[in-house]
């Protein structure tokens, strides 16, 4: 007769117990709050590091181990939190390109409780991206498998740009978190509630015109009164038919064969018109500006001012500064010129990611995808910005890490460099690199 010794039981039931832990902590939102208070602890820790060695800007007074954070756009919203608003047309650079809602939380919070405006500002993007960080999770795994959500979470987290999310004295965690938001709020039926947070978005970044679109058309989405057959049978038919889920009047896809689109207004609940409200933020703005410099699209006027150079026109649209810079390698700067292709190169692959968005979440949040990526596509002269900017099209980051969990090897090589990536440019920030 033998005796199992319990010495060589008992870790065999303590790996086992700790293992059914660990997989209840991987499904639970206490993964998404480990990774993102991992990766701010991390780039903290780079930024200190680095700013230890370097000088703060000029205008910072705040604690200097954050000083790595308050870097070139902190100047402009430190300008506006002081002294407001100034515009000087197409001849020089104006603050009015910034939009107003980021530099006045910095400046009533630097009147309500003291302390230096930009400092705020650090604290309002870390409390964004962590908002950010729980409403994409909680969005994201309910609509993915658990590898899926997991890895479409972690590509948000790490992506190469994501020092914007967690410190940088920018506007991009506060306009994805009211993006999140907003959508949340369509999701759960509070149109009311979608439309402020959209408004306050709006009032964030000139992009936030594609929110209002996108939730315009979820809310019509989701009472069914516009659809668009071809998109519907993008989304619900292939090959093997209905796929499961399929809404009733969809099930049969020679239904709408012959008709382009079909709509139907009674649909619409007496509230729904309220999303519309949600354009109101970027309406404030635009009259503010019409009445104090008669000019009542001042940010776009003075994007094309000496040194942005981005009014619109053919010469943006084209590239043919990014093109001049392929020319004259490598005086034009090669690593600057790597950076920037970079990152047209990464907001490409979203784009190319918007008919999966259709197929797996609906038209409307590929109406809102595609218009974020597309207007700063489009605005940009030469790509420079668009690794933060796509920080918002969190349907694409979804579909993207849906199909990086299938597939094991390619998604260690992405978060291989993706994090390497990012640990780099947060620590070239800090000592003042311009990285987007």
């Amino acid at each position: 007769m033998s005796v199992e010794s319990p010495s060589l039981t008992r870790p065999s039931g303590l790996a086992s117990a700790l293992q059914r832990q660990l997989d209840r902590v991987r499904l639970s939102r206490r993964f998404a709050l480990a990774l993102f208070a991992s990766v701010a602890l991390l780039l903290y820790s780079i930024s200190a590091l680095m700013i230890s060695g370097d000088k703060p800007e000029a205008f910072y007074a705040g604690p200097r181990w954050l000083g790595g954070w308050v870097r070139f756009d902190a100047g402009w919203y430190r300008s506006i939190a002081d002294n407001g608003y100034f515009f000087k047309g197409e001849t020089e650079q104006s603050s009015v390109a910034f939009f107003p809602l980021y530099p006045l939380l910095t400046r009533w919070l630097s009147h309500a409780f003291g302390g230096d405006p930009s400092a705020w500002g650090v604290l309002i993007t870390l409390l964004s991206g962590f908002g950010v960080a729980v409403l994409f999770w909680n969005w994201a795994s309910a609509r993915l498998a658990p590898p899926a959500a997991r890895t479409a979470f972690a590509m948000l987290a790490v992506w190469p740009y994501a020092m914007y999310l967690y410190g940088a004295v920018y506007a991009d965690a506060l306009f994805v978190f009211l993006v999140l938001a907003a959508f949340v709020s369509i999701e759960h039926g509070r149109v009311l509630l979608a439309a402020v947070f959209g408004a306050l978005a709006t009032a964030t970044r000139p992009v936030g015109i594609a929110v209002v679109a996108g939730l315009t058309a979820r809310v019509l989405e989701q009472r069914g009164v516009l659809r668009l057959a071809f998109l519907d049978r993008i989304r619900w038919f292939g090959p093997q038919g209905a796929r499961a889920g399929a809404p009733e009047a969809l099930r049969d896809p020679t239904i709408d064969q012959g008709r382009i689109l079909a709509l139907e207004p009674r649909r619409l609940r007496i509230t729904d018109p309220l999303v519309l409200l949600s354009i109101s933020g970027l309406m404030v703005y635009v009259v503010y500006l019409w009445q104090k410099f008669d000019d009542p699209f001042a940010f776009a006027t003075a994007e094309a001012a000496p040194g942005w150079d981005q009014g619109p026109g053919p010469k943006v649209w084209l590239k043919t500064a990014w093109v001049s810079r392929l020319v004259h390698l490598p005086g034009s700067g090669p690593r600057y010129f790597a950076g920037i292709t970079v990152q047209g190169l990464l907001v490409l692959g979203l784009v190319l990611l918007v008919p999966r968005v259709v197929k797996r979440f609906g038209w409307a949040y590929g109406v809102y995808t595609l218009g974020l990526l597309a207007f700063p596509l489009l605005g940009s002269k030469d790509f420079q910005g668009l690794g933060r900017y796509a920080l918002g099209a969190f349907p694409a980051f979804a579909v993207a890490g849906e199909l990086l969990a299938e597939r094991p090897r390619l998604r260690r090589a992405w978060f291989a460099v993706a994090f390497c990536a990012m640990c780099f440019f947060s620590a070239a920030f800090a000592r003042g690199g311009y990285v987007a």
